[in-house]
């Protein structure tokens, strides 16, 4: 046999396997999901027990594990929970993991007293050549800059989809075409004195 081909074929094999996991952990059941992946058409009860088969090797276990921790992950991800990870962030301060240690000197908090958003906010430490260390935490304006994007507050909203092409001409501009029109009335603000 030509071994490219026999390479093709197990490529080919772990992709269908690939596939088969991804549908199961989709939520098909294992007679459609082998069916399915395996191109096959195979009555419920034969696929199932080819997905059962198949199903028991520890190398399919592990993939199916996997797509199980990222569909975790991904149910997670949303607008507000990445929100809501951004405040926590913008909302802490350097000095929140320090405390005095009795000598009149700062030491690093125990991590067991640090606050959620203290845990969001760390980013590591950094050891100095003197041996002291060097706490970092993530930059709290690129923090609310993001959070101003998720929110979708970078732009002004646009109130029924109108697109208002006067709002960028300055007074004058204003005056001017507003003199072009006939029947239009020029309006002075009266200034408070």
């Amino acid at each position: 046999m030509n071994s490219s081909l026999a390479v093709y074929d197990e490529l080919s094999l772990d992709i269908k396997r690939d596939m088969f996991a991804r549908l199961l952990v989709g939520g098909s059941s294992p007679a459609k999901a082998y069916n399915t992946a395996f191109n096959d058409t195979l009555p419920d009860s034969k696929a199932s027990e080819c997905a059962s088969n198949l199903v028991e090797s520890p190398e399919m276990i592990r993939t199916i594990n996997k797509y199980y921790e990222d569909k975790k992950i991904y149910s997670r991800i949303s607008r507000e929970n990445t929100a809501v990870r951004l405040q926590r962030i913008a909302e802490v301060q350097i000095c929140d993991y320090y405390e005095d240690d009795g000598d009149g000197c700062l030491k690093i908090k125990p991590m067991s007293e640090w606050t959620e958003s203290m845990r969001e906010a760390f980013g590591g430490v950094k050891f100095l050549r003197d041996g002291s260390q060097e706490l970092k935490i993530y930059d709290k304006l690129e923090s609310i800059s993001l959070l101003v994007k998720v929110m979708g507050w970078s732009t002004l909203p646009n109130i029924n989809n109108v697109n208002n092409e006067l709002s960028n001409y300055t007074d004058e501009q204003l005056k001017e075409l507003a003199g072009d029109i006939e029947d239009a009335e020029i309006v002075e603000d009266e200034k408070e004195t």
